[in-house]
């Protein structure tokens, strides 16, 4: 889909990142607003019509086997988990290792509710940060009954079988917002979330984009500016966009071919227009939207912002929201959190992830080792 690289959706988009900071400015003064809601919806429209009266793309997709899958995973010692459901039960689908195997796990539904408890565990231990300690360990506690009980439904039985082996998980759409690295067997492991064998088998196998890295930053994030400095420090040549001035436009252009990008910003997932999602820079926001018109996508995305690994399953099991759209683009690798962040920890955290990448682990690897230190962070690999 290439809907932002017609002139009239570009022209589109371009009133409709005006309107919503036309709207955000309306909002934040307590002014009336439904004006202002009306036309950025409208204008959502709008573009979402272009699409849909664009042709498609008259090729299709390179057909891969199963065994192509386990070859590719053997050949990196890795274990590819694919997940589905038969009768109710959650089962996986095993690639790599000592060959295809199937595996039941547990009651999807059950399994289920526990991601969605697992997920508001997360939501609350974020707000709790300032908190009294009392309440935090009361949240911790919950998370970890949570976390235990999931992994004993959904990865203690394949776990002898992956061994001491790199994890893939292609989760079943009703999981698709379990944190696994936060589950206690997989804390510490590199481990990467794909949205389907294919598109792993794929995003490893696509040329690395080459251009410099670029580092951007949004407004409203304590540390930003700093983040921007150290972290591209970190890579020779990058391109730095300071928060206050940030212009979406130009982020859009420097992402394209990049090696590697780091946005630090803002962001908002919109479950219901999921590709409207959005990161907040100084002059407007950049919407999911436009990462499809991108020529070459970016390598390797860090979202140093809220939320926006999360996204919405449609009919078909098809998975949308701003991780997603760069996954789709071509983005090979999208490093991002399934919960509201911190700016202090989001920094922090970020900068030795950056560390370690710059030194050459692979994201997986580097968030790992990250995540050791910090038992209940939110972020998740995402691609290969």
């Amino acid at each position: 889909m290439k809907s932002s690289s017609d002139p009239g959706a570009r022209e589109a988009l371009g009133r409709l990142r005006q309107a919503r900071q036309e709207l955000w400015e309306l909002q934040v003064e307590g002014r009336e607003a439904a004006e202002a809601l009306a036309r950025v919806s409208g204008l959502e429209a709008e573009i979402r019509d272009y699409d849909r009266a664009r042709p498609g793309p008259g090729e299709q997709a390179e057909r891969i086997a199963s065994a192509d899958i386990h070859d590719l995973a053997e050949s990196r010692d890795t274990v590819v988990v694919s997940m589905f459901e038969v009768g109710g039960t959650v089962r996986a689908l095993l690639a790599g290792g000592d060959g295809l195997r199937h595996v039941p796990l547990m009651d999807l539904d059950a399994a289920s509710e526990l991601e969605r408890r697992l997920g508001a565990d997360l939501d609350a231990l974020t707000r709790t940060f300032h908190h009294p300690e009392r309440l935090r360990q009361s949240v911790e506690s919950a998370m970890r009954r949570n976390a235990t009980a999931l992994a004993e439904g959904v990865w203690d039985p394949v776990a002898d079988y992956v061994g001491d082996r790199q994890i893939v998980v292609i989760p079943h759409s009703k999981l698709a917002w379990v944190p696994w690295p936060l589950l206690p067997p997989l804390r510490g492991r590199p481990l990467t979330v794909a949205p389907s064998a294919e598109a792993w088998w794929r995003a490893v196998r696509r040329p690395a984009a080459t251009r410099p890295a670029l580092v951007a930053a949004g407004p409203r994030l304590l540390r930003a500016d700093s983040e921007v400095a150290a972290i591209g420090a970190l890579y020779p040549d990058a391109t730095l966009v300071q928060a206050e001035k940030s212009d979406p436009e130009e982020v859009l252009r420097a992402l394209d071919g990049a090696a590697v990008a780091h946005l630090a910003a803002h962001g908002h997932h919109e479950p219901d227009n999921v590709l409207f999602s959005r990161l907040d820079f100084g002059l407007g926001p950049l919407n999911a939207y436009e990462l499809l018109s991108l020529d070459q996508p970016p390598a390797h995305v860090v979202l140093s912002a809220c939320d926006l690994g999360r996204s919405t399953v449609e009919v078909g099991n098809e998975t949308l929201g701003f991780t997603a759209a760069l996954l789709h683009a071509g983005t090979s690798t999208v490093v991002s959190s399934l919960a509201k962040v911190p700016d202090a920890m989001a920094a922090d955290m970020m900068l030795e992830y950056h560390r370690r990448c710059a030194a050459g682990a692979t994201p997986a690897e580097a968030l790992a080792a990250v995540g050791e230190h910090r038992p209940w962070h939110p972020f998740v690999a995402f691609g290969a």
